[in-house]
């Protein structure tokens, strides 16, 4: 790999640590591209994207705490990552701490709106609350903008399951099926 090449002629080179890291994660060596993330980011401090990765890597570890640690410097770094502050809120949402998981899933919002899996993520905080009615208006908003989303219709067909909705709920699942969503047509066989 010409990654470990520009490592060998320069330790301090962060980005080939960075990118050597993204290609072990890829490959399923987590521990690896820990190793190589921590790396970059001790050759270059001021490094958001690798820090929000190694974030990445500690969730599918299972260090949230770790994760929402790296989460939030990547942000202190870069006030705009929208990106760390999704992340970051699916962090605290594992942890169950469903209020922060919130107040950072709006945060990626506000900065870019149009973010379909920070929305995605804000409506399932409100089905873990068992707030069904909010989770659903959450998912109508998002369809008033994105009409043609079939991973939103998908969600709101099984909140809509939830509610006991089941009309409703095959209605939503016939419309991601339409749109491509391959998962509905495994939902829409409770509705013969």
């Amino acid at each position: 790999i010409s990654f470990n090449k520009a490592i060998s002629i320069d330790d301090a080179h962060a980005l080939a640590y960075h990118d050597r890291a993204g290609i072990k994660r890829n490959l399923g060596d987590h521990n690896g591209a820990l190793y190589d993330y921590k790396a970059a980011v001790n050759y270059k401090v001021d490094f958001p994207m690798a820090y929000n990765n190694m974030g990445l890597v500690k969730i599918i570890l299972g260090d949230f705490k770790g994760a929402i640690s790296d989460f939030s410097q990547a942000i202190s770094q870069d006030p705009d990552y929208f990106l760390a502050y999704n992340n970051r809120g699916y962090a605290y949402y594992q942890m169950n701490e469903l209020d922060t998981a919130h107040t950072d899933f709006r945060a990626a919002l506000e900065i870019n709106p149009d973010f379909m899996e920070a929305a995605l993520n804000d409506a399932s905080v409100f089905v873990r609350k068992d707030d069904l009615e909010y989770s659903i208006r959450l998912l109508d908003e998002i369809l008033m903008k994105h009409p043609d989303e079939g991973k939103v219709y998908l969600n709101r067909g099984l909140v809509k399951e939830m509610k006991g909705e089941k009309i409703g709920a095959c209605a939503d699942w016939e419309k991601a099926s339409e749109l491509g969503e391959a998962q509905a047509s495994e939902y829409l066989n409770e509705c013969k």
